[in-house]
């Protein structure tokens, strides 16, 4: 009985064993699958364009750090590419926003360049033209501008920027791979830019109709992407993103603009353009986060207004980051946002490279770059140096790329030629004049002998015409030879009562050499010959108008100058000192010398954000005052009525009033910004005027004050000033709007 139970209990316990078996078979399986590693998703990440508004994807970079939400590739347009380019690199969103702080914009987006980084032609002649048009060197027609700026200043600081990364590389090799788009001006069709150099695809991405030119990039002349596609969420998912996060700067407000300017006008016709495809994009991200930047305008890039901007993509990033943490949750998201700033301190430049074509221009270039091989360089000195080519004025656009080799760098430069020929267009209106226009023909080329052919006519009551021409292939910095004719009619008033007319007519030819040192300093010396004209009449005998005067007078002289001011017109900073001393002979007696010695002094020292001081003087001696010839004598006059170089600015001045041979004139102005960059300046004078240095009286010290107002416009200054002098004994206004001769 037992012995049957056993052999019916072992094939039960064999069976069950089995069926066990049998049964883990396919928990086994399953268990198997579940462990399985799960497939990557790649999380892209869309940075649209929108000019200052842009600095809400810094705030919207800073919140995915917070929430370490993973990044597998980005795509941008404009403001979007820059952040988005940078992002790429290595920058974490602390330090693009430390970047963008530390850019002066307006400096950045106007091509400007520091005035004393210019040639002296460029400092005394560039301003007072509004209008530049080039002439076309193949047909030798007129042409405007493509654009308001090349932008020279934004590529340089884009070259610094990405300067670890060489100009072959391929956008989706970089620590985050990137594209952004651009339009192709010469096709009508979005252009995917992904590989090249990576500094020349971010200017071109954010290359704006009507404010920059066009950009050449790989062969194609390109513009803001923002024409065709300004928030690229296909190109993103076409480069594989399996998940599609967008910031999108578009406001509800852009669609019905006010068409005040011309930026606006453009800004409406490109949203037109661009309008389906941003709502398909719109429609193919699976999260947009759309920060809420009504009132901010495309450009505005104020710093005070920067840091709120930045807020506002940080507020819009957490208020949609639930969704985007539901979206991510539990997937396998490919993670390349890990920083590593690539940027060395200093560069050991081994090699600097000029292109070929440019090769006539390498003794000048070589100088003004002013690097040497073998040393080591700092991002800020080697930009820098590229400015202090670009802003001499021979080339439209200079910018540079960094190759490795295999001792250290190679500074290779990047120049454009600039149109050869340019006509110049400025206007003016003032108390003296009326109305003046002034036109330029300049022809700047330092590879030929003549660098600088300059043709400049005032076309007014008191008309000018100068000739410059100038070589910068000699020892000096410059050998020139100017020619100057002017007429001039003014009133002749003695003791603030007008007494008479005087007509002057006047031709020069100086021919000069100079030499800048250490980019303020000029030093230099010449000879000039002189036809004075004069016509007068006068109510009372005054011994320099018994007579009407002509003739011809020779001067020599040297001079040494100090030029530090950030403005001509209306400096915020800065001083100008020039001394001159010159030997004049009348009518070619060389027998007999007329020593004259020459000062001016202007200096402005801050005393606050609105206020500062401004202290000029101004001397003149004539030693010999018993010879010297009607036409060089010591005159006041206000800055409308000078007709030669030299003049006193005495307020209160009407016409002309000729003072003694050695005269000194000191004043003192404190200077309000009112607001907006309009400026109130009370001033006081002091007039002192003798014969002799052995007889100075104290006596004749003249006192006189004033009330100046001042402020930058488009078409140039306004500057009014209200005068007194002696006791308000004698009244003056006057001023204008625009720049001077």
């Amino acid at each position: 009985m037992n012995s049957c139970k056993k052999s019916i209990k072992q094939p039960i316990i064999t069976l069950m064993m089995c069926l066990i078996i049998v049964a883990s078979k396919p928990i086994q399986a399953q268990t198997a699958i579940t462990t399985q590693p799960t497939k990557e998703l790649k999380l892209g990440l869309v940075l649209s364009g929108g000019g200052a508004k842009g600095f809400a994807h810094i705030g919207v970079l800073k919140v995915f750090e917070e929430e370490n939400i993973p990044i597998s590739l980005i795509t941008g347009n404009s403001f979007g590419t820059i952040v988005g380019a940078l992002y790429s690199i290595g920058y974490s969103a602390q330090d693009i926003e430390d970047f963008t702080k530390l850019q002066d914009w307006d400096a950045l987006l106007t091509d400007g360049a520091e005035r004393r980084l210019k040639s002296r032609f460029k400092q005394e002649y560039e301003q007072k033209y509004i209008l530049n048009i080039g002439i076309n060197k193949d047909n030798r027609k007129l042409s405007l501008p493509s654009g308001l700026v090349k932008g020279n200043n934004i590529l340089n600081v884009f070259c610094g920027t990405t300067a670890a990364f060489h100009d072959s590389i391929n956008f989706s090799d970089l620590p985050i791979p990137f594209a952004c788009v651009a339009y192709n001006l010469e096709t009508g069709k979005e252009e995917i830019l992904n590989h090249g150099d990576l500094a020349t695809a971010m200017l071109s991405s954010m290359a704006f109709p009507g404010v920059f030119s066009p950009v050449e990039f790989n062969g194609m002349k390109l513009l803001d992407g923002g024409i065709i596609n300004n928030f690229p969420v296909d190109v993103a998912k076409d480069m594989g993103a399996d998940i599609l996060i967008g910031v999108d700067l578009h406001q509800e407000k852009d669609k019905s603009p006010l068409f005040e300017s011309v930026t606006t006008i453009f800004k409406e016709i490109v949203y037109k353009i661009e309008e389906d495809k941003h709502i398909e994009n719109v429609q193919l991200a699976d999260i947009v986060i759309n920060p809420e930047l009504d009132g901010i305008s495309t450009f505005d890039f104020k710093k005070s207004v920067l840091e709120s901007i930045i807020k506002k993509g940080e507020m819009a990033a957490r208020e949609q980051m639930p969704k985007i943490k539901e979206l991510i949750a539990n997937k396998n998201i490919k993670q390349n946002n890990t920083f590593e700033n690539k940027l060395n301190d200093e560069w050991l430049i081994t090699e600097i490279i000029i292109p070929d074509r440019h090769k006539d221009d390498s003794q000048f270039t070589t100088k003004r770059l002013n690097l040497k091989t073998n040393t080591k360089y700092t991002i800020e000195e080697i930009e820098k140096a590229t400015k202090r080519i670009y802003a001499y004025g021979n080339f439209e656009m200079v910018s540079y790329k960094l190759l490795p080799n295999s001792e250290g760098y190679t500074l290779e430069l990047v120049m454009i030629d600039k149109k050869d020929k340019r006509v110049m267009l400025g206007a003016s209106l003032n108390t003296v004049d009326i109305a003046a226009l002034y036109v330029n023909f300049a022809q700047q080329n330092y590879s030929n002998f003549l660098s600088l052919i300059s043709l400049d006519a005032k076309v007014a009551v008191n008309p000018q015409l100068k000739v410059i021409l100038e070589t910068n292939r000699l020892f000096f910095s410059a050998v020139g030879l100017k020619i100057n004719g002017r007429y001039n009619q003014l009133n002749y008033y003695n003791r603030g009562k007008r007494l008479g007319k005087i007509d002057v007519g006047s031709a020069s030819a100086d021919l000069y050499v100079h030499r800048r040192h250490q980019e303020i300093v000029d030093m230099g010396f010449g000879i000039k010959q002189n036809y004075f004209n004069i016509d007068g009449y006068s109510q009372v005998s005054s011994e320099l108008l018994e007579k009407n005067f002509s003739g011809f007078s020779t001067i020599g002289y040297g001079y040494f100058s100090i030029d530090s001011r950030d403005d001509a017109y209306i400096p915020i900073k800065g001083l100008y000192l020039n001394s001159r001393f010159s030997l004049l002979t009348d009518k070619g007696k060389f027998k007999d010398f007329i020593p004259i010695l020459d000062v001016t002094l202007n200096t402005i020292t801050t005393l606050g954000d609105r206020v500062s001081m401004l202290g000029n003087l101004f001397h003149r001696s004539i030693f010999d005052a018993n010879n010297y010839p009607a036409s060089y004598t010591n005159y006041a006059s206000n800055r409308y009525s000078a007709f030669t170089d030299f003049n006193f600015p005495v307020l209160g001045q009407g016409g002309i009033s000729f003072l003694k041979p050695i005269s000194t004139l000191g004043e003192l102005g404190l200077r309000v910004d009112i607001g907006n960059k309009n400026y109130i300046t009370p001033k006081v004078q002091a007039l002192l005027q003798f014969d002799k240095w052995n007889n100075i009286d104290l006596s004749n010290l003249k006192w006189s004050g004033g009330l100046s107002y001042q402020t930058k416009t488009r078409l140039g200054p306004i500057d009014f000033t209200l005068g007194f002098r002696e006791r308000f004994k004698g009244f003056n206004f006057y001023g204008g709007i625009g720049y001077m001769f």
